[in-house]
């Protein structure tokens, strides 16, 4: 049997069985589970995509193989909903939680931290008989756990800091697999240790997966409150990606992004362009308002309105009382084969009370053009972010 002990310690925006009462359910903590095992697995069998799906449906279940499995089962947890509002004066974390954050207010209520609890998973028995020993399932789910543990989250905005799994301890049979890194060297010796033993398959791969090109930074400040931590992460995202560079108080400063800027405009006044934006390769849709103009401009895939951003966020207990952060950077095939990129502008009209409401319409301007397929393979955009801040590279 697995047992894995965890504490999540940033706010924790997931739905319950009613989807408007914040629950810490198992099907929330095996769909995340299941994505750090598919990311791991693209190693395991070398990118061999109906291998893969034949395993994870064994594992997790599927309309061909049947039930899951797998039988778990969460005790202990000590989750209390709230709607606290803890991110007053702190814009980092307003930019990062932005959707269960809109406009300083929260739009729904989300679990307290640090919340505690124990996940205990079982093999199922097949012909009425359990494994005498662990099998490769229970080592590939033990794998999934330390990675889901120093890389992931739960709930929404998880890929921005919120919902943060740390894994304290990890025990198969009860012998003990894992145990919290207390220190920064304890921590970047488990994430070597992980990468080493995964033999990283060469290539992009064709969804969110470690591989050759996955990079792996942590943040170069400790500090005693995880909330304090994740503010300072979304001030140094936001000041990057609303380009701007750091100068003395008092001096302005040019635009890192001028040209996304200047061709986003081009489009919302009606003019065609050849290229896209940058800075889309943090996630679509990747959104412009323009004041002067009444007007927005909307960029997504022509046929995805999402895709999530390839670098993930993590705040990382080392000890009781000191935090840090780990950005994994997992670049994967950004859109499907042939998808360009939609540009549509939309005009901003203001109704009674004043309001501004977004009108679309299908006679205003937009531009399709080819994706960056270069810049998509090495989204050298976010590898400057996160050499421009204060991040320094493990892997």
């Amino acid at each position: 049997m697995i047992e894995a002990k965890f504490r999540i310690v940033t706010p924790l925006f997931m739905g319950g069985a009613d989807q408007s009462t914040p629950e810490l359910r198992v099907p929330g903590i095996k769909g995340a589970l299941r994505f750090w095992w598919r990311a791991l697995a693209w190693n395991w069998c070398k990118g061999d995509l109906s291998k893969i799906r034949d395993l994870e449906g064994r594992i997790f279940g599927s309309t061909e193989h049947g039930q899951s499995g797998v039988i778990m089962d969460l005790c202990g947890a000590n989750a209390k909903f709230t709607n606290e509002s803890f991110f007053e004066k702190r814009q980092g974390l307003m930019y990062l939680g932005y959707g269960p954050i809109e406009k300083g207010k929260l739009t729904r209520d989300y679990l307290k931290p640090p919340v505690d609890a124990i996940l205990r998973i079982r093999i199922r028995p097949k012909d009425g008989k359990a494994p005498e020993a662990p099998d490769e399932s229970t080592d590939q789910l033990s794998k999934a756990l330390i990675a889901m543990g120093l890389f992931g989250g739960l709930g929404s905005r998880s890929r921005r800091g919120f919902g943060s799994f740390n894994l304290i301890e990890l025990n198969v049979d009860g012998k003990k697999k894992f145990s919290c890194p207390e220190d920064r060297s304890a921590l970047e010796r488990e994430i070597k240790g992980l990468f080493e033993a995964l033999n990283l398959h060469e290539g992009l791969p064709e969804y969110t997966a470690f591989s050759s090109k996955t990079n792996v930074c942590i943040f170069n400040h400790e500090d005693k409150d995880p909330l304090e931590l994740l503010d300072k992460v979304g001030i140094s995202m936001q000041e990057y990606r609303l380009g701007r560079r750091k100068k003395p108080r008092g001096i302005s400063s040019a635009s890192r992004f001028e040209r996304d800027t200047a061709l986003a405009k081009k489009i919302a006044l009606g003019e065609q362009v050849n290229g896209h934006p940058r800075r889309l390769f943090f996630g679509l849709p990747h959104n412009y308002h323009f004041k002067d103009l009444e007007k927005n401009l909307e960029i997504r895939g022509t046929n995805h309105d999402r895709r999530a951003s390839p670098l993930l966020i993590h705040v990382q207990m080392l000890n009781d009382d000191e935090y840090t952060a780990i950005a994994a950077l997992m670049p994967a095939r950004f859109l499907p084969p042939g998808e360009k990129i939609l540009m549509r502008a939309t005009e901003e009209k203001k109704k009674d009370g004043g309001r501004r409401m977004s009108v679309d319409s299908s006679s205003f301007p937009e531009s399709r053009v080819n994706l960056d397929t270069e810049e998509a393979e090495e989204l050298m955009v976010i590898k400057d972010f996160l050499k421009q801040t204060p991040w320094v590279k493990v892997i």
